[in-house]
């Protein structure tokens, strides 16, 4: 970790840093092409601390090649130890088309399997609110006062304006994303072109299923009568099917307006998500540019 760096930071007014540990332990590290080792993580946690970075996040990762329950629990202790307040805590995904995808279907990199990834992901939430941790979105772990504004405005579905090359920005139900490669993203400024490379508006209904899909992520739900409000009855109509499906299947609990997650629901996060998506149709890709809304 770059001390400058750090200090330059903090000057400019950043108050907040996340640091990728993924584990405490240099086997581990070794097995996902990790550059670090877990001396150097431990390192970079004092280096923001003496920039004055009292608000640290570490990620940390489950569910890693041959990696064991201990290996893991040591994990969250050495985190723990650190006194950060802020964890966030992430399954391994292996995505199409990666070095480690192909590996793994050609039997070459054996994963602890999907019980002992579950065993893993209670442990923690288990551990982590026994030190006090409030458990607030599924992969997050916060201290009283120190959840991460800037991501629980996209898990409300808030609208942002992204800046920089790959920025995603989200406004009257229009996304779009800026020039992905920092060379063109430069270029393209100084000749004053459109800096949007893709471009993405939704309907209502596929702005409910995304609210929903997001807002279900938080522990403390969403109100229901909030989005009718914000997209209208009509197309909250359309997921409540799903929504009732869910419930009943014992993913989700009601009570009032308020829907969230059950402990069935936050251990199988990605099949509530799953069952949520819109048809395929509401979604409207446009070139980039040609959208209406607010220019990028």
């Amino acid at each position: 970790a770059d001390a400058r760096r750090f200090a330059e930071l903090r000057r400019a007014g950043f108050n907040r840093v996340s640091i990728g540990v993924q584990a405490f332990d240099d086997d581990l590290l070794r097995a996902v092409d990790r550059e670090h080792t877990a001396a150097e993580a431990v390192a970079a946690v004092d280096t923001a601390r003496k920039a004055r970075f009292d608000n640290v996040s570490l990620d940390l990762m489950f569910g890693l090649p041959g990696q064991t329950q201990a290996q893991w629990e040591a994990t969250l202790e050495r985190a723990l130890e650190l006194g950060t307040p802020h964890l966030s805590v992430y399954a391994l995904t292996l995505e199409p088309g990666t070095r480690f995808e192909r590996l793994h279907a050609g039997g070459k990199l054996v994963l602890p399997g999907e019980e002992a990834e579950l065993a893993m992901y209670e442990s923690a939430i288990t551990r982590l609110r026994e030190a006090g941790f409030e458990h607030y979105e599924v992969s997050n772990f916060a201290w009283p006062g120190y959840r991460a504004r800037h991501n629980l405005l996209y898990w409300r579905n808030g609208e942002y304006l992204g800046f920089g090359a790959g920025a995603v920005s989200y406004v009257d139900g229009r996304r779009w994303t800026r020039e992905k490669q920092p060379g063109r993203y430069i270029q393209k400024v100084g000749s004053g072109a459109d800096l949007a490379v893709e471009a993405e508006s939704l309907d209502g209904e596929a702005a409910v299923a995304e609210t929903l899909i997001l807002g279900l992520r938080l522990l403390e739900g969403l109100d229901l009568r909030r989005v009718a409000r914000r997209f209208g009855a009509e197309a909250l109509s359309t997921a409540q099917e799903h929504l009732d499906a869910l419930e009943r299947e014992g993913y989700l609990r009601r009570e009032g307006d308020r829907v969230r997650v059950t402990h069935r629901g936050l251990l199988f996060s990605d099949h509530v998500a799953l069952q949520l998506l819109p048809d395929p149709s509401p979604r409207r890709r446009t070139p980039a540019g040609t959208a209406t809304g607010p220019a990028p």
